[in-house]
């Protein structure tokens, strides 16, 4: 799904950015803003943020390595969004998300997920409702999986 949506947005904006999809959305490939933050929730627990802003989308990447072997968690996540409203302190948007998440260093404990989800942010403040669309773990039990995200992105601006 994410290949189609990645393919059906490279074909409406076309190679020079000028289609009407673009003029609507005013694309702008160029970074806005950088940020970065911690948040609570998949895929390890406790994760690291870094996120780039275009117009009208973001890319985020997400996760920790804690490298214990007592059973923490490791795990990372990326995750393409489509604002919806973006203001000076408010924005709203939609997402998809891929990632992985392991508890300990065995194989047997690492999932796999895949899904879309509704984000609010306020201020750098977020919450997330995420909804797994795919979900694999190695003995094909649901394991444990957080339907909400929150955390704060600081974001640098020029």
């Amino acid at each position: 799904m994410f290949r189609f949506l990645l393919v059906a947005v490279t074909f409406l904006l076309g190679f020079s950015g000028q289609t009407a999809f673009a003029q609507v959305y005013r694309v702008d490939w160029h970074p806005q803003a950088l940020s970065a933050g911690l948040s609570v929730g998949e895929p390890a627990g406790v994760n690291l943020v870094g996120q780039m802003d275009f117009q009208p989308f973001a890319l985020r990447v997400s996760g920790l390595y804690s490298g214990s072997t007592d059973g923490a968690p490791n795990g990372a996540e990326a995750t393409f969004f489509l604002k919806l409203y973006q203001g000076r302190h408010f924005s709203h948007s939609l997402f998809h998300m891929v990632g992985f998440g392991q508890f300990g260093h065995s194989v047997s404990n690492l999932h796999v997920y895949a899904g879309y989800g509704y984000q609010l942010k306020w201020n750098g403040l977020f919450l997330e409702a995420r909804l797994p669309v795919y979900y694999k773990n190695n003995d094909d039990a649901r394991g444990p999986y957080s339907y909400f995200k929150l955390g704060y992105l600081h974001t640098f601006r020029d």
